[in-house]
């Protein structure tokens, strides 16, 4: 999901150069079930 954010910005009209800002509904309903979830390991 920080990859919207961080990397992918508007190219057009007045949201040029401005960073992808996801609503709650995109992160939850489209983005994590597209890519998955990261769990990290204590080892």
């Amino acid at each position: 999901m920080a990859f919207a954010h961080e990397i992918c910005v508007h190219t057009k009209d007045r949201w040029v150069r401005r960073p992808f800002v996801l609503a709650d509904w995109q992160r939850e309903e489209i983005v994590a079930p597209l890519f998955g979830e990261v769990r990290w390991d204590e080892e």
